[in-house]
């Protein structure tokens, strides 16, 4: 779902907890604020460097510079693009640490957001609450349908943090996105199937009602699914 700047500017407007990261009562850490939010790359290190750019908005840059483990598995190997690096990533995890869920209250929610680095438009990834402070977020990235990650133009991509009324959460349906985005993959390995199994159909069925199709093509599919997914584990999703 996509969201203009505009709007994202405007958000920051909306009646809302500022969420105000409690400073240590030690002298020499009180420059160092408890964070707020962690992100979270399946293989890659944690990170809470999120930047405020109002008291309810937050961001942190993502690219392939800033996770050395993305540089190359091997010592000494050329780092890879930024977008090659992004379009391998197709879920991310996203936490709040205590100072946020116990700053955002029940009438409140904390939607995450994305966009390329350049771009004037932001899209949704979901919604955090005090009663569901961690989640796991379908990115999208690894589909090729965006285009700057399709053309390899994409330097990094910005990740947004708003915290908005739980109503409007609600309204984009933003509490459910996870069990949508499962469901479109369980429809998609669907179907990928069923054209599987459409190759072999002999049309002997009778008025189209059945198919007919060797007895081990569940088998044949198996191996041709899996054989697929050691190349690439979201071909499926392009299907």
């Amino acid at each position: 779902m996509s969201y203009s700047y505009s709007q994202a500017q405007a958000a920051s407007q909306a009646v809302g907890p500022a969420v105000v990261p409690p400073q240590s009562s030690t002298p020499q850490q009180q420059s160092q604020p408890h964070p707020l939010f962690g992100l979270l790359v399946p293989g890659r290190s944690l990170r809470t460097d999120f930047c405020p750019i109002s008291p309810t908005q937050f961001t942190l840059r993502l690219s392939s510079e800033d996770i050395p483990f993305a540089q190359g598995a091997k010592l000494g190997a050329p780092p890879i693009s930024t977008s090659l690096f992004l379009s391998s990533i197709s879920e991310i995890v996203v936490t709040l640490f205590e100072p946020a869920v116990a700053s955002l209250g029940p009438d409140n929610a904390v939607i995450l957001y994305w966009q390329a680095e350049g771009s004037d438009t932001f899209e949704t990834l979901g919604a955090l609450t005090a009663l569901r402070p961690s989640g796991i977020f379908r990115t999208g990235w690894d589909t090729g349908i965006h285009p700057a990650l399709k053309d390899g133009s994409c330097r990094a991509v910005i990740i947004g943090a708003s915290v908005e009324s739980i109503e409007k959460a609600h309204n984009l349906e933003l509490d459910t996105r996870h069990i949508e985005d499962r469901l479109s993959m369980a429809k998609k390995i669907a179907i990928n199937l069923f054209n599987f199994m459409e190759s072999f159909n002999t049309h002997s069925g009778g008025c189209g009602q059945y198919m007919t199709v060797p007895t081990n093509v569940l088998e044949r599919w198996m191996k041709r699914f899996e054989a697929k997914y050691k190349i690439d584990s979201n071909f499926f999703m392009r299907s």
